[in-house]
């Protein structure tokens, strides 16, 4: 899933990313503002939702 692209379609901007690999585990972190503010509340679960929605789409796990 390109996660920047699901941000960049809300208008949240990436500042910066960190990823890392333990074993066969990924961890990726990203630094995010809107309109260079940090997320809030509402924000966040508008962030959440849409990474879940994409990833379910992806998964084709919702919608058939």
């Amino acid at each position: 899933m390109d996660v920047v692209s699901v941000l960049k379609d809300i208008n949240v901007n990436v500042v910066s990313a960190e990823i890392d690999t333990i074993g066969d585990e990924a961890r990726d972190e990203f630094f995010v503002t809107y309109h260079g503010e940090p997320l809030n509340g509402p924000m966040v679960q508008l962030v959440t939702n849409s990474l879940q929605v994409r990833a379910c789409m992806l998964a084709r796990l919702c919608w058939g």
